[in-house]
């Protein structure tokens, strides 16, 4: 067999290093098809998970404040006197590609809830935590965690919120997040809401919006009121 010239063996090396660049892609682009049908069941699951715990929330509301203006079907809002508790919409979390700033754990979706109440003359208008469907705790054990975040030096409180909410894509929640020293940190210790964990939950929030319907709920006068250390894993 009469060997390849010169032109011929680079003409193959190229085509050698094509055949290998298409394999990649074909893998890159297989993967990333797995991947994202893995958070669109986890998704799925996330929301029905918290449907679940609002249901719960709604009926014991309901049934220990008949007063209240429920607004969303499903019920989404919740207004006794002056008081106001809201749940945000779950929202698809997109992995950040800079891998320079990373959360230390997964999350898959979030949303939020909010208590607020009438300005005050400190400007405080309620709270709001983040409600985060995360392996915050065991890496690929997903569930919906409360959490919430806190201004601790040189800057100022979100919308007049004490403690208030920020969702996985912000760079202050990774930075709360991470071992740095922060003007925002976590100032609520990662807390599951369901799974069998939903009871703790929905007793805190009715307690709350029943203080604040009676003009009683005031700013935390610490923050954090619980200690969040070691409540997630870094």
């Amino acid at each position: 067999m009469q060997a390849a010239s010169a032109a011929a063996s680079r003409l193959q090396q190229a085509n050698a290093l094509a055949v290998q660049r298409k394999a990649e892609d074909e893998r890159q682009q297989s993967a990333a098809q797995v991947e994202a049908e893995r958070r669109r069941t986890l998704r799925a699951a996330a929301e029905q998970s918290l449907e679940t715990t609002l249901a719960l929330l709604h009926q014991q509301i309901a049934d220990n404040a008949p007063a209240v203006r429920v607004a969303g079907s499903p019920p989404r809002s919740w207004a006794l006197n002056d008081a106001t508790l809201r749940m945000g919409t779950i929202t698809l979390a997109v992995p950040k590609p800079d891998e320079r700033m990373q959360l230390p754990f997964d999350v898959v979706a979030h949303t939020s809830i909010s208590l607020s109440v009438p300005r005050d003359r400190y400007g405080y208008t309620g709270r709001s935590h983040s409600l985060w469907y995360c392996d915050a705790q065991h890496e690929g054990g997903f569930r919906w965690y409360e959490t919430a975040f806190m201004i601790t030096f040189g800057g100022s409180e979100r919308r007049g919120f004490a403690p208030f909410d920020m969702h996985p894509g912000d760079p202050d929640a990774m930075l709360a997040l991470s071992p740095v020293m922060h003007t925002h940190q976590v100032a609520w210790p990662f807390t599951p809401i369901d799974q069998g964990d939903e009871d703790a939950f929905i007793e805190q929030w009715m307690g709350w919006i029943g203080e604040a319907a009676q003009s009683q709920m005031r700013r935390p006068s610490t923050l954090p009121e619980v200690n969040p250390q070691g409540s997630w894993r870094r």
